[in-house]
């Protein structure tokens, strides 16, 4: 049994770990997927600023714009328009690339050598744009706002700051796979000054909080799948130790009903064979003692079934209780009289009763054997002589009834679990006091079935109080 106790914890814990691998794999794709797209979509409003920006100083350039391309521009506009006109020298820049441009006498020689002879970088501006424009800090300026704003009617929070760097355009890749590697949120590289090679870069901090948010429903699937699994392997596991420990408590009580069973079995025929084979019948006075001992062992093993017959076999249904009104201090004080009698210890029972007459809906006979119960455990539990105390307290809706004694006491770990089935209180491997673990257990059902609710207090050497409160 333990091993495969030990084998199914192995394989929950196994899934369990798979399965929360799985989720976690799923998360982190998920959380590069959303920083990836994240990126991009910054990178597009920085584009369209810039490309903004362009275009909102296209009219400066196009006034200062000399050489050939100025000249052309001059003959070309007396049929078309500015925006055509643009569209005509993209176009001829875009089927040139490559090559110098002839007769464009504005242009920087350093320029030609080094971006249009050139292989692209990786940069998301092409070279050309800001080739006339002159990069100032109040432009850089004005695309840090635009793209600010761009940010705010995207629904964008993030902390950043964006920065301008020099590198060369064929060091783009390496730079990128760099900044990546250390998991830096930064987006790529712009071009805005392409003949000393300065780049904007937007520098993300703490990203990680907007996508989270953004994740929030994933996460939130996640944490429910996991917390689901795990609550369900605890329950499972702690059902799996629950019934193996009934299991166990079962296979005592069987034992310790065997023999309990069996011992009076034993002394009656013992008794009954002596009196038939070695003449006791025609000895009164031992046959009478014989008599007697098989009297008592026979009430004994009609208590202890009587005590199991207590117990109620359907959990369905429960015990059967015949209700009426009942005197509650008349059936205290003769279960305080009479208890008594047959027990070979001397019990004292004092009765703390300031109440004459107290009415209770209940099973007269179920509260009888509810009382001697407790009062039998108490004389158990007790030295010589044994001092009990009970005590009644009535309260507008309900009532409730002690019972106390000066016993051994139970230890704190235990007074939850003695009220369970076939539970006794660990004594090492023989128990001093005999019983079968029911008695409690009877006591609790037929209470809650009263509607009403049964605790204890207790402390080792100390002794016990068992508190029943029920409804009027």
């Amino acid at each position: 049994m333990a091993n495969k106790f030990k084998l199914l914890i192995t394989l929950s814990v196994l899934t369990g770990i798979g399965m929360i691998s799985i989720l976690a794999i799923w998360l982190y794709g998920s959380y590069n997927n959303r920083l990836e797209l994240f990126l991009s979509s910054a990178e597009r409003s920085m584009f369209n600023v810039v490309q903004d920006v362009y275009q909102a100083h296209s009219n400066d350039i196009k006034r200062e714009q000399g050489g050939a391309l100025g000249t052309l521009r001059k003959n070309l506009r007396s049929k078309y328009t500015d925006a055509e006109i643009d569209t005509l020298f993209k176009d001829l820049v875009s089927s040139y690339k490559g090559r110098p441009f002839r007769g464009d006498a504005g242009m920087h020689q350093d320029y030609k050598q080094k971006h249009l002879n050139g292989k692209s970088g990786g940069e998301l501006m092409a070279p050309y744009l800001f080739s006339q424009i002159k990069i100032s800090d109040a432009l850089i300026a004005e695309i840090k706002e635009k793209f600010h704003s761009a940010l705010e009617a995207k629904g964008v929070r993030a902390d950043y700051e964006i920065t301008t760097e020099l590198f060369p355009r064929d060091s783009l890749f390496a730079i990128r796979k760099e900044y990546r590697a250390k998991k830096l949120s930064w987006t790529r590289p712009i071009m805005i000054d392409a003949v000393e090679s300065k780049f904007l870069i937007v520098k993300f901090k703490h990203v990680w909080k907007n996508l989270l948010f953004d994740l929030g429903w994933q996460l939130g699937i996640a944490i429910l799948l996991v917390s689901i699994f795990i609550g369900s392997f605890i329950y499972l596991f702690k059902t799996i130790f629950r019934q193996n420990r009934l299991a166990e408590m079962q296979k005592a009580f069987v034992n310790n009903m065997t023999h309990e069973l069996k011992t009076p079995v034993s002394t009656v025929m013992t008794a009954i064979e002596a009196i038939q084979l070695y003449g006791v019948r025609h000895d009164h006075e031992k046959m009478d003692r014989y008599l007697a001992i098989s009297r008592n062992e026979l009430d004994h093993l009609s208590d202890m079934i009587d005590r199991v017959l207590q117990l109620d076999v359907d959990e369905h249904t429960g015990l059967k209780l015949d209700k009426s009104q009942v005197d509650l201090i008349q059936v205290l004080k003769d279960a305080a009289n009479t208890f008594g009698i047959n027990v070979n210890k001397q019990v004292l029972i004092s009765l703390d009763l300031d109440i004459p007459f107290l009415s209770i809906n209940a099973d007269i006979s179920h509260l009888r054997n509810v009382i001697n119960n407790l009062l039998e455990n108490s004389v158990k539990y007790s030295g010589d002589p044994v001092d009990i105390k009970i005590a009644v307290q009535e309260y507008a809706d309900h009532v409730e009834f002690t019972v106390s004694d000066q016993g051994k006491g139970i230890a704190p770990e235990y007074q939850k679990e003695i009220f369970e089935m076939f539970f006794r209180v660990p004594e090492g491997n023989l128990h001093q006091v005999k019983g079968f673990g029911i008695g409690l257990a009877y006591v609790r059902q037929v209470i809650v079935q009263h509607g009403g609710k049964i605790s204890v207090k207790s402390s080792l050497n100390k002794g016990s109080t068992f508190i029943i409160k029920l409804p009027k």
